[in-house]
Protein backbone atom coordinates (compact mmCIF):
# COMPACT_ATOMS: atom_id res chain seq x y z
CA UNK A 1 0.00 0.00 0.00
CA UNK A 2 1.70 3.49 -1.11
CA UNK A 3 1.62 7.00 0.48
CA UNK A 4 -1.39 7.44 -1.79
CA UNK A 5 -3.81 4.66 -0.35
CA UNK A 6 -2.88 5.44 3.19
CA UNK A 7 -3.73 8.98 1.99
CA UNK A 8 -6.92 8.42 0.73
CA UNK A 9 -8.04 5.73 3.90
CA UNK A 10 -6.85 8.59 6.19
CA UNK A 11 -9.64 10.74 4.78
CA UNK A 12 -11.93 7.86 4.28
CA UNK A 13 -11.64 7.09 8.10
CA UNK A 14 -11.72 10.56 8.93
CA UNK A 15 -15.12 11.06 6.93
CA UNK A 16 -16.60 8.53 8.54
CA UNK A 17 -15.85 9.89 12.49
CA UNK A 18 -17.27 13.15 11.05
CA UNK A 19 -20.36 11.21 10.11
CA UNK A 20 -20.31 9.35 13.77
CA UNK A 21 -20.09 12.73 15.40
CA UNK A 22 -22.46 14.95 12.80
CA UNK A 23 -25.12 12.00 14.00
CA UNK A 24 -24.91 12.91 17.56
CA UNK A 25 -24.64 16.71 17.06
CA UNK A 26 -27.97 15.99 15.56
CA UNK A 27 -29.52 14.44 17.84
CA UNK A 28 -28.30 16.78 20.70
CA UNK A 29 -30.25 19.68 18.10
CA UNK A 30 -33.50 17.85 17.69
CA UNK A 31 -34.16 17.80 22.06
CA UNK A 32 -35.37 14.07 20.91
CA UNK A 33 -34.31 11.35 23.62
CA UNK A 34 -32.32 8.43 22.24
CA UNK A 35 -34.67 5.49 23.56
CA UNK A 36 -38.15 6.80 22.22
CA UNK A 37 -37.11 4.68 19.30
CA UNK A 38 -35.76 1.34 19.37
CA UNK A 39 -34.43 2.10 15.51
CA UNK A 40 -32.49 5.31 16.95
CA UNK A 41 -31.24 3.51 20.22
CA UNK A 42 -29.47 0.86 18.18
CA UNK A 43 -28.45 3.44 15.90
CA UNK A 44 -26.59 5.38 18.34
CA UNK A 45 -25.11 2.43 20.00
CA UNK A 46 -23.38 1.90 16.26
CA UNK A 47 -22.47 5.06 16.19
CA UNK A 48 -21.57 5.50 19.20
CA UNK A 49 -18.91 2.12 18.80
CA UNK A 50 -17.91 3.35 15.53
CA UNK A 51 -16.63 6.84 16.19
CA UNK A 52 -13.57 5.90 18.56
CA UNK A 53 -12.90 3.38 16.48
CA UNK A 54 -12.51 5.48 13.25
CA UNK A 55 -10.94 8.04 14.76
CA UNK A 56 -8.08 5.71 15.99
CA UNK A 57 -7.86 4.23 11.97
CA UNK A 58 -7.61 8.15 11.28
CA UNK A 59 -4.94 8.60 13.40
CA UNK A 60 -2.74 5.00 12.65
CA UNK A 61 -3.33 6.52 9.28
CA UNK A 62 -1.74 9.99 9.79
CA UNK A 63 1.28 8.45 12.02
CA UNK A 64 2.01 6.05 8.78
CA UNK A 65 1.72 9.19 6.80
CA UNK A 66 4.35 11.34 9.20
CA UNK A 67 6.95 8.57 10.04
CA UNK A 68 6.89 8.12 6.30
CA UNK A 69 6.49 4.17 6.38
CA UNK A 70 6.89 2.33 3.23
CA UNK A 71 4.00 0.49 1.34
CA UNK A 72 5.89 -2.66 2.79
CA UNK A 73 5.25 -1.51 6.77
CA UNK A 74 1.93 -0.50 6.38
CA UNK A 75 0.80 -3.66 4.61
CA UNK A 76 2.34 -5.59 7.50
CA UNK A 77 0.32 -3.83 10.15
CA UNK A 78 -2.58 -3.99 8.13
CA UNK A 79 -2.65 -7.37 7.46
CA UNK A 80 -2.95 -9.02 10.94
CA UNK A 81 -6.11 -10.71 11.01
CA UNK A 82 -7.51 -9.16 13.86
CA UNK A 83 -6.74 -5.60 12.22
CA UNK A 84 -8.58 -6.95 9.43
CA UNK A 85 -11.45 -8.04 11.16
CA UNK A 86 -11.98 -5.30 13.23
CA UNK A 87 -12.13 -2.96 10.16
CA UNK A 88 -14.59 -5.57 8.76
CA UNK A 89 -16.86 -5.52 11.74
CA UNK A 90 -16.59 -1.81 12.45
CA UNK A 91 -17.49 -0.84 8.57
CA UNK A 92 -20.61 -3.47 9.41
CA UNK A 93 -21.83 -1.77 12.20
CA UNK A 94 -21.31 1.63 10.67
CA UNK A 95 -23.60 0.15 7.27
CA UNK A 96 -26.51 -1.43 9.71
CA UNK A 97 -26.09 1.90 11.84
CA UNK A 98 -27.26 3.88 8.78
CA UNK A 99 -30.18 2.15 7.99
CA UNK A 100 -31.30 1.67 11.80
CA UNK A 101 -31.52 5.61 11.32
CA UNK A 102 -33.33 5.05 8.03
CA UNK A 103 -35.76 3.06 9.61
CA UNK A 104 -35.95 5.70 12.61
CA UNK A 105 -37.02 8.23 9.88
CA UNK A 106 -39.08 5.93 7.82
CA UNK A 107 -39.69 2.69 7.73
CA UNK A 108 -40.11 2.59 4.00
CA UNK A 109 -36.95 4.61 3.62
CA UNK A 110 -35.22 1.68 5.59
CA UNK A 111 -36.76 -0.88 4.10
CA UNK A 112 -35.58 0.37 0.67
CA UNK A 113 -32.12 0.85 2.10
CA UNK A 114 -31.97 -2.22 2.99
CA UNK A 115 -33.09 -3.93 -0.58
CA UNK A 116 -30.88 -1.47 -2.02
CA UNK A 117 -28.23 -2.48 0.00
CA UNK A 118 -28.58 -6.46 -0.35
CA UNK A 119 -28.28 -6.15 -4.14
CA UNK A 120 -25.61 -3.67 -4.13
CA UNK A 121 -23.28 -6.21 -1.92
CA UNK A 122 -24.09 -9.00 -4.49
CA UNK A 123 -23.07 -6.68 -7.26
CA UNK A 124 -20.11 -5.79 -5.57
CA UNK A 125 -19.14 -9.32 -4.63
CA UNK A 126 -19.65 -10.47 -7.86
CA UNK A 127 -17.52 -7.79 -9.47
CA UNK A 128 -14.65 -8.42 -6.92
CA UNK A 129 -14.81 -12.12 -7.80
CA UNK A 130 -14.23 -10.99 -11.57
CA UNK A 131 -11.17 -8.70 -10.66
CA UNK A 132 -9.52 -12.00 -8.74
CA UNK A 133 -10.31 -14.11 -12.24
CA UNK A 134 -8.39 -11.16 -14.41
CA UNK A 135 -5.22 -12.24 -15.02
Amino acid sequence: MGTYKTEQLKWLYGGFAGVCLAFFLTILGTGQPIDSSIPLFFSAMGFGICFPIFTVFTLVHVMFLEEQRSAVEVDEALSVRWVQLLTQLTMLVFCISIVLMLFHISVTLGVICLISTILILFVFKKFRGALHDMP
